[in-house]
């Protein structure tokens, strides 16, 4: 599958957000957005990086990360600094609650993934897959939680 394949799905497929309202939010024209999606031409580094802002579909940054060493976590964005005010430091120490909260409960589908799938006692490709996604989510949940610890 090519980036634009991917791209297509989210956009068309999907509709998790509509090619004009992806256009605006990237400041491009639509005709030259829709020419990506379709694969008249390559998306570029710099386009890439706009879409996954505008669509936040953590599919995108692991298509690009896919392969290497890295996992896409979702991190929060600051307008300014934040200052060290205790309304700042609650809603800090919520998300750490909330990133460890999703983290156990991914890992949880890994297991429930892993239970479903052994029950016949065979591990098919599709239910390697399966569980495969389910890593993946709970890596993403993880390096998430880890980053959230980073800014508290």
């Amino acid at each position: 599958m090519e980036f634009s394949d991917l791209v297509y799905r989210i956009l068309v497929s999907e509709k998790v957000v509509s090619m004009k309202e992806a256009a605006a939010d990237m400041d491009m024209n639509y005709d030259t957005l829709y020419a990506r999606v379709h694969k008249r031409v390559r998306f570029g580094p710099e386009e890439v990086r706009q879409l996954i802002r505008v669509i936040k579909d953590p599919r995108l940054a692991e298509f690009v990360l896919e392969g290497t060493p890295f996992i896409a976590a979702e991190r929060s964005i600051h307008e300014d600094k934040p200052e060290d005010k205790p309304e700042d430091k609650a809603a800090t120490n919520a998300a750490v609650h909330d990133s460890a909260s999703v983290t156990t409960i991914e890992a949880a589908h890994i297991l429930e993934e892993v239970m479903r799938s052994l029950s016949d006692h065979i591990l098919d490709h599709g239910e390697k897959i399966r569980i495969s996604e389910e890593i993946t989510e709970t890596e993403r949940a993880l390096a998430t939680l880890k980053a959230r610890l980073g800014e508290a």
